[in-house]
């Protein structure tokens, strides 16, 4: 775990996935197979580690992926025979798509809530921002919560994400979601 952390997650991933793996790999694997020689882990050692987190298919699954790999890379780095990766024919937990779209009447009242809260100082004006961009713009929180007001390209209406999940995104913004970003104070750097 350690080596795939320093010569792969640490170099080539981003900072959080980089964490994600660690915390998988300490609270998950680790606990599974120990300090066991990378030869000696079985497909049943994988099954093992699928099946304590049956009651977190997606945590699962992350585990699975990550696995895959450190074994991909143990082949490449000479740890392992080639084509011995344990976890090729072990398959993933099947996860329901969760997926909320919103009825224009709970828009509507998320809005109202938004307002009335502000309103009452229960919530900030930039946490209300940040929620009607999530609505408006379909985007991932962190896309939102980090993006910097210099990002916005005003005169095609654009969020120009440099490096969001999926690498470069450009994000269409509505009428609404350019409103939200009007009146700002000059010297605000976080949308």
């Amino acid at each position: 775990g350690a080596e795939y952390m320093e010569k792969h997650a640490t170099p080539f991933k981003k900072a959080s996935s980089a964490y994600l793996d660690e915390l998988n790999l300490r609270r998950y694997i680790t606990p599974h197979i120990g300090e066991r020689r990378v030869r000696s882990i079985t497909e049943q050692d994988v099954l093992d580690i699928k099946a304590s987190l049956k009651a977190k298919p997606a945590t699962a699954n992350q585990c699975i992926a990550l696995l895959s790999k450190m074994f991909t890379l143990a082949e490449k780095w000479n740890y392992r025979d080639k084509h011995t990766n344990p976890v090729a024919d072990v398959p993933k937990y099947t996860i329901k798509e969760r997926e909320l779209i919103l009825s224009p009447k709970q828009i509507g009242a998320l809005l109202v809530a938004l307002d009335e809260l502000v309103a009452e100082n229960e919530v900030t004006t930039h946490m209300a921002r940040l929620v009607r961009l999530l609505m408006l713009t379909g985007c991932r929180l962190r896309e939102i919560m980090h993006a910097r007001v210099e990002w916005i390209d005003r005169e095609r209406n654009l969020l120009l994400l440099p490096d969001s999940k999926v690498g470069e995104r450009k994000i269409a913004l509505s009428a609404a979601a350019m409103e939200q970003t009007e009146g700002l104070p000059e010297d605000q750097v976080w949308l």
